[in-house]
């Protein structure tokens, strides 16, 4: 039992929100228009989850061997990593196949998908999620070190995980749920950032060139507050426009939770604090605001 829980860590299954919800967005989004698949929905939530897996699989691993978590850090439970492989709990290289195994089951599974729906997009999108999931902490790319972290985020978990589930229930991609599909992006970019602020140390330290380093607490904090406000702005002007039904508006109601995640962000900055409560508050704001969203779209 105890080997489950320590994998469980490892792989950060706390996690799973910020694939079940984008994902979820987009499938609900498509069963306006055409019948809902189960099957597909919970194949594609699969593949998604095992892509995550992956991802923090290789980010443990290659994060302990740039040293950017160190058991000196102490364990946090929104960022700074497990530190499972620092206490020994797990090996460095079962932690690697493990990441492999994933992506290989990823591969396989995606491909016979694609080719049983003949949908070359899907393919492409299976394609692109795996490759980013690769990328984006190991080498040669490694983009969270370059200074791609925000970036590769919102892409992946906007416009690709949420066009995936429209996809692979409707078979195709429309311009509506691209658009609505930047608003989840934002907020898992503004997830990010807000973490950032906590591990400034450890990131510095192995050299990662994140928004935080490269841009300075002010100017992060404003790009922080933009991601937040977009967010919602999307989607309510989305909604005034014609272009998403006028139930879209309801997302305001959590607005308030935002300007209180913001401002509690500017006054940890200016103490110099130690963020846990920021990163909390931003998890529960991720949460809340999509949940009202696909709440929105199922009672339409």
């Amino acid at each position: 039992m105890q080997v489950v829980k320590n994998w469980i860590r490892v792989s950060r299954a706390n996690f799973a929100p910020v694939i079940i919800f984008p994902y979820s967005v987009g499938a609900a989004f498509a069963a306006r228009d055409c019948p809902f698949r189960l099957q597909k929905f919970l194949l594609g939530l699969f593949g998604g989850w095992l892509v995550l897996i992956a991802a923090c699989l290789l980010n443990e691993y290659w994060d302990y061997r740039f040293r950017a978590d160190l058991l000196e850090d102490g364990r946090h439970p929104h960022f700074g990593g497990s530190k499972a492989i620092q206490e020994g709990v797990v090996s460095p290289a079962a932690v690697r196949r493990a990441a492999w195994f994933c992506f290989s089951v990823v591969v396989v599974m995606g491909g016979a998908l694609s080719l049983f729906l003949s949908s070359w997009p899907l393919a492409a999108l299976i394609l692109s999620a795996t490759v980013i999931a690769w990328a984006y902490t190991a080498p040669p790319f490694r983009l969270i070190y370059r200074g791609w972290g925000e970036l590769v985020l919102f892409i992946s978990f906007g416009p690709l995980l949420v066009s995936g589930g429209y996809l692979l229930q409707s078979g195709t991609v429309t311009m509506p749920i691209v658009l609505l599909s930047l608003s989840p992006g934002l907020l898992t970019a503004a997830v990010l950032v807000a973490n950032e602020f906590g591990d400034e140390a450890a990131d510095s330290r192995a050299g990662k060139k994140n928004l935080r380093f490269r841009a300075g607490p002010r100017r992060t904090l404003l790009v922080f507050r933009g991601c937040l406000f977009f967010a919602y702005a999307i989607p309510m002007a989305g909604s005034l426009a014609g272009i998403f039904p006028l139930i879209f508006l309801l997302v305001a109601g959590s607005f308030p939770l935002a300007l209180w995640v913001s401002t509690l962000l500017g006054r940890e900055i200016e103490r110099g604090g130690d963020f846990e409560e920021t990163s909390a508050r931003m998890i529960l704001l991720y949460n809340v605001f999509h949940i009202v969203l696909i709440g929105c779209i199922i009672f339409l």
